[in-house]
């Protein structure tokens, strides 16, 4: 079987024979969609706005026929779908919070989809309050998609090897350790487990580099830049990378210097969050374009230059979140790319960051694999991890109005995986308290370590 006459360019046989095999044999319609999607960002913005408003109002139309949440708030406003002639007229409908979806989740699952095309995810979020919500099948696949794109900006062709610096998918933990080669061999997308690494595992890491010779590199801001850091220390580099993509935390230029220097290739900023896939991803000529077949984005002031960003997923049918503020702040820029992209542009100042922690040994635990620990977790309001000295790290917790003794037990769990994960390098100390105070920023860290800052995020190292 051959995949054929499409606008994106494949390697012989990985890419025109095994990628469109496996997609066929699991239904992925990644390819499908990413041949739908190729030419998107060159519409014009006229063209792109009339896009984003005909998927809006699919959207809208679905959302009010088979999701409970929103066929009650329509009726409460005396709104049908009619009633949204422009994307301006989405103003109609009040912003979402995400303690509104945490308390009526259930509502915001559309009754249409079967439970097995939905699949379940999780967000600690950047106010560190857990969420979980569901993707659907289609959604999921057209996302892959839409990634797939960005790593074309590079030069990347469907069948060559991608590395993921990031944890470990559960799925792919779960099977057996010949499974798990196979299954990323015959993918072409490689995992660098992220949850834990030190020297050794970025020798490991080196070596496998060296062997897979990948594409593309995509994954945590700070884990490719510690990569990168490493690799300069043993003269060593990885000349197939035709571009790195960095997302999750705020990518400061002190990286991205060393990533480029490093890896030889340009670095790709991209943002986006668990909530609303595909915001918005740097173009050739560094410009933050918003992703506009994804989503459609608002800001609302917040008393400076940069407003708090609401965001509409356009595409998630199996649990639409309309209008809901994420708490990432920037600014909706206006005039053109000379990259020729017609998607709008943004100016990014988002204030979420993830902090790593530094073990006694010298080791660093990136800072999500703890906010994976409370994911689908039930009855917490807020919470954050804050490693004061270099051993300890105690999980502060405010209790929401459904705490109970199953949550007490969940926590418990989280600080026996942190105790053993560390081999009791790192205590952790939960404590129940009723507030966790905001940054200056006025957004809360979920994560935070005050060990080596500087060395981790902050001067030229």
């Amino acid at each position: 079987m051959v995949y054929m006459a499409h606008r994106f360019q494949s390697t012989p046989f990985w890419g025109t024979v095994v990628q469109p095999a496996i997609n066929l044999f699991k239904k992925d319609d990644t390819l499908r969609y990413l041949d739908e999607i190729a030419d998107l960002p060159y519409l014009s913005r006229t063209e792109v706005e009339r896009y984003q408003f005909e998927r809006l109002h699919e959207l809208l139309q679905h959302s009010f026929r088979h999701v409970p949440y929103y066929r009650e708030l329509f009726r409460e406003l005396s709104l049908t779908p009619s009633d949204f002639t422009s994307l301006e007229d989405l103003k109609k409908l009040p912003v979402l919070r995400r303690g509104t979806v945490v308390k009526n989740r259930e509502k915001f699952i559309a009754r249409d989809i079967p439970r097995g095309d939905l699949f379940p995810k999780s967000t600690g979020g950047s106010t560190g309050a857990p969420l979980n919500i569901f993707y659907d099948r289609r959604y999921w696949y057209r996302s892959e998609a839409g990634l797939l794109r960005c790593f074309m900006m590079a030069g990347y062709r469907i069948g060559e090897p991608i590395v993921n610096l990031w944890a470990y998918p559960e799925n792919l933990l779960a099977a057996p350790g010949w499974q798990q080669m196979i299954r990323q061999r015959l993918r072409r997308r490689y995992y660098f487990d992220t949850s834990r690494y030190g020297v050794e595992d970025m020798d490991e890491w080196r070596r496998r580099s060296i062997e897979i010779k990948p594409a593309v590199i995509y994954g945590y801001a700070s884990a490719i830049y510690h990569f990168a850091r490493f690799l300069k220390m043993r003269g060593s580099g990885c000349p197939s990378i035709k571009g790195v993509f960095t997302t999750t935390e705020k990518l400061y230029p002190f990286q991205r210097e060393l990533i480029s220097e490093v890896f030889d290739c340009k670095v790709y900023d991209m943002y986006g969050c668990v909530e609303a896939l595909h915001l918005a991803f740097e173009c050739p000529h560094g410009r933050m374009h918003r992703t506009g077949d994804f989503s459609y984005i608002e800001t609302k002031k917040n008393g400076t230059d940069n407003g708090y960003f609401i965001v509409t997923s356009l595409w998630n049918y199996g649990f639409p979140l309309i209008r809901y503020m994420n708490n990432d702040t920037g600014r909706l820029e206006e005039g053109a790319c000379p990259c020729g992209r017609g998607f709008p542009l943004l100016g990014l100042d988002i204030s979420r960051i993830v902090d790593n922690f530094p073990l006694p040994n010298g080791d660093i635990m990136h800072g999500t694999t703890l906010m994976h620990f409370l994911y689908g977790c039930e009855g917490i309001d807020r919470y954050q991890y804050h490693q004061p000295v270099v051993d300890e790290v105690i999980l502060y917790i405010v209790k929401a109005d459904d705490f109970s003794p199953a949550t007490a037990e969940w926590l418990d769990g989280v600080r026996k995986r942190i105790d053993e994960m560390t081999g009791g390098a790192l205590r952790c100390e939960i404590r129940y308290v009723d507030d966790i105070p905001l940054t200056k920023r006025g957004k809360y860290l979920y994560i935070r370590s005050d060990i080596r800052r500087d060395a981790l995020h902050g001067s030229d190292p």
